[in-house]
């Protein structure tokens, strides 16, 4: 087994009061993720992708099916395939994806939400798990991971400073221990250098009783090491 590569994840400027959660007027992210791109992949401009997905309203939270188009940083959205204009376009670029929050507020299944602070949120459906991810893959558009990649299969344990989950990762199905810590207690508490150090440990040890550290990933108010447990 081997530890992915990834970003800066406890960086200064993400582990200040600023960074526990900011929305725009339409509901941030606080329970969606702020994904790491590990910096083994650049993004393509104009990568492509069209497809029907269902589109909630903004003024009338209705729903619409519309054919969309994607355009690294630009998704289209048409009435139909033949329409020559489309009727809105949303920037992909730095946005958060979460299938969480979009099944709290729409109580649908295989939806997500396309997040950026300072613009429109929107809730998109797909025809099922597999569309869904195949849309989040092309609209990232370079390798990241985030808590849309799992699926949660039971709690672990609890402590004091946090909880882990044992989860399954979707594209793999490869089974890990999801740790998750309360960024705000652990600012709180004085323990940012000691996270830090944690995961930097767990990064690098390679010892038959120690997990390895695979991705580590952060959402509004928490952040989420999930580290390798078992394979099948």
């Amino acid at each position: 087994m081997t530890v992915g590569q990834m970003g800066n994840l406890f960086s200064a400027d993400e582990f200040d009061e600023s960074s526990l959660g900011s929305g725009g007027a339409e509901g941030g992210a606080e329970d969606g993720e702020v994904e790491v791109t590990d910096g083994t992949s650049a993004g393509v401009t104009g990568a492509q992708k069209q497809g029907w997905l269902g589109k909630q309203g903004h003024l009338v939270k209705n729903w619409k099916r519309r054919w969309f188009v994607l355009e690294y940083p630009l998704l289209h959205y048409y009435k139909t395939p033949e329409d020559p204009t489309p009727r809105g376009t949303i920037n992909c670029e730095q946005v958060t994806l979460s299938e969480t929050v979009a099944h709290e507020r729409t109580g649908k299944d295989n939806c997500f939400m396309v997040h950026h602070p300072e613009r429109k949120v929107y809730f998109l459906q797909a025809e099922d798990e597999t569309d869904m991810m195949s849309w989040v893959k092309a609209i990232r558009n370079v390798r990241k991971v985030g808590l849309i990649d799992f699926e949660e299969i039971s709690m672990i344990g609890k402590g004091n400073f946090g909880l882990v989950k044992l989860v399954r990762q979707k594209a793999t199905q490869k089974l890990f221990a999801m740790k998750v810590l309360s960024k705000e207690q652990v600012i709180k508490r004085k323990d940012v250098e000691h996270t830090k150090t944690e995961r930097n440990v767990l990064r690098r040890i390679r010892h038959p009783f120690v997990v390895q550290l695979h991705f580590a990933f952060q959402t509004g108010a928490r952040s989420h090491d999930p580290v390798l447990a078992s394979e099948s």
